[in-house]
């Protein structure tokens, strides 16, 4: 968990950067993915910096950071007055003029964004990013690489080796995979029946034993 209070200044979006990406790094994000959320939260800060405190070098903004098993759930904090959430709406895209799309930038990277209930003084942005399947399955396969590579390497299995170069690709499609979630074992059994015939039912039982044995 990361609780930090930072200067409400442009020079310290660096920092801010550096911890957001950190997190989603931890937290198993793919580069690409981790970009995003670094956007979001600068934009949510540099928000805070022009409209909440218009500018003012010696206001501060509060960091919080929480991974949890399914997402990555970031605030940001003020200490300016209370505003109308419903009032925050993100420009038009039809408007050609510069700037004004943070929040629209921020509402289509994270999955939910929304602003705490705030008592007298001091806004809440709540933004939280989901841990995708993805993400689960590649755990479950890396656990497996190092299984079966630290057998081998102890000279305990020559069998396990076999199954490795399957492994290592299995896990570089995953990484390669862009439209999550989804079942992975559904996909993987269509290809798989695919490939040895569905009148085949000895291959059907190795299939199935595959599955079990990868995903179960």
């Amino acid at each position: 968990m990361v609780d930090i209070s930072l200067p409400a200044r442009p020079g310290r979006m660096k920092q801010l950067r550096s911890l957001v990406g950190e997190a989603a790094e931890q937290a198993g994000f793919s580069e690409n993915v981790r970009d995003d959320i670094m956007l979001a939260v600068n934009e949510a800060f540099a928000n805070i910096i022009k409209h909440a405190y218009h500018f003012d070098p010696d206001r501060e903004a509060r960091l919080v950071i929480l991974c949890t098993d399914t997402a990555l759930i970031l605030e940001l904090h003020d200490d300016a007055e209370c505003i109308d959430p419903s009032a925050v709406k993100p420009r038009s895209l039809d408007d050609i003029s510069p700037g004004g799309l943070g929040v629209y930038f921020i509402r289509q990277i994270m999955d939910e964004t929304e602003f705490l209930d705030c008592e007298g003084k001091g806004n809440i942005l709540r933004m939280v990013k989901y841990i995708e399947e993805k993400n689960r399955q590649l755990e479950k396969v890396r656990a497996r690489i190092a299984d079966r590579s630290a057998a081998v390497v102890d000279g305990s299995s020559t069998a396990e080796s076999s199954s490795l170069p399957e492994l290592v690709s299995w896990e570089q499609r995953l990484q390669q995979a862009r439209v999550w979630p989804y079942d992975t074992t559904v996909y993987l059994r269509v290809f798989l029946y695919a490939a040895i015939g569905l009148s085949s039912w000895v291959g059907a039982a190795l299939v199935e034993r595959f599955i079990g044995a990868f995903f179960g």
